[in-house]
C-alpha cells in the first residue's frame, strides 16, 4: 500500500503479487475493501474519479443546480467546477469579489463587512446566500478568507447555502497562498459533497 499527498487528498495505491492475475485482483479487492471499512466517510472517489466530478455527479442525480462566490480563491473554484465536460447540467457560475465594493454591489450587507471584517465566516455565510440567489440557483457555495504570510498558513472560511440548509465551515491551510487556494477548493467541494450526501 502505498500513499500520495495531492492537492485534493491523500491518494492510495493498492498492488499485489500472486502466480495469477485473478490472485492478485482479489487481494487488491479484499484490501480495498478493508480500507473501505476503516475509511469510507473520508474516500470520495476511486481510479480516474476527480472531486469536481464526483460531486458534479452527486448534483446530476438529484438534479441540483450550483452557484458560486469567492474572495480569496479568485475565481479558482469556478474554474476548477466549470473544467468539468459536463459542467453545465449543474453550474449556473461563479460571482468573484476581490474587494469590498465587489461584495457589496453583488449584495452583501455592509454592515455585515464593518462587524466581522470582508473575511470572516459571517462574510462566507452572506456569499453563499448571494450567489444562490443572484444566480437562481439550488445551491451556493462560497470561499473567503486570508493568508498569514508568516506562518505560510491560510484561515479559510466556506458557506453552503440551499436555503433549507446552511453551513460555515473554517479550516487553517498549510502553504504558500497558491497552495493554500487549491486546499481551500478542494475542502470546499470536499463539503458539499458531505452535504449532499446527508440531503440524499
Amino acid at each position: 500500500l502505498a500513499t500520495y499527498i495531492k492537492p485534493d487528498g491523500i491518494y492510495l495505491r493498492i498492488t499485489a503479487k500472486a502466480q495469477e492475475a485473478p490472485e492478485a485482483e482479489r487481494m487488491i479487492a479484499q484490501r480495498e475493501a478493508d480500507i473501505r471499512d476503516i475509511l469510507a466517510p473520508y474516500i470520495w472517489g476511486a481510479d480516474e474519479d476527480t472531486l469536481d466530478s464526483v460531486v458534479g455527479a452527486l448534483l446530476k442525480v438529484n438534479k441540483l443546480n450550483l452557484a458560486t462566490m469567492e474572495s480569496f480563491t479568485d475565481g479558482l473554484l469556478s474554474n476548477t467546477i466549470a473544467s468539468s465536460l459536463e459542467s453545465s447540467a449543474y453550474f449556473k457560475g461563479g460571482l468573484i469579489a476581490c474587494c469590498d465594493e465587489a461584495k457589496k454591489t453583488f449584495g452583501i450587507d455592509s454592515r455585515i463587512i464593518e462587524s466581522f471584517g470582508n473575511e470572516s465566516s459571517q462574510v462566507a455565510e452572506a456569499m453563499a446566500e448571494v450567489a444562490r440567489k443572484n444566480l437562481k440557483a439550488d445551491i451556493g457555495m462560497s470561499i473567503a478568507g486570508n493568508m498569514n504570510l508568516g506562518k505560510k498558513t491560510g484561515n479559510i472560511f466556506i458557506g453552503l447555502n440551499s436555503g433549507k440548509f446552511k453551513r460555515t465551515i473554517t479550516r487553517d491551510l498549510l502553504g504558500n497562498r497558491l497552495r493554500v487556494k487549491q486546499r481551500a477548493v478542494y475542502a470546499a467541494l470536499f463539503e458539499l459533497r458531505k452535504m449532499l450526501l446527508e440531503e440524499v
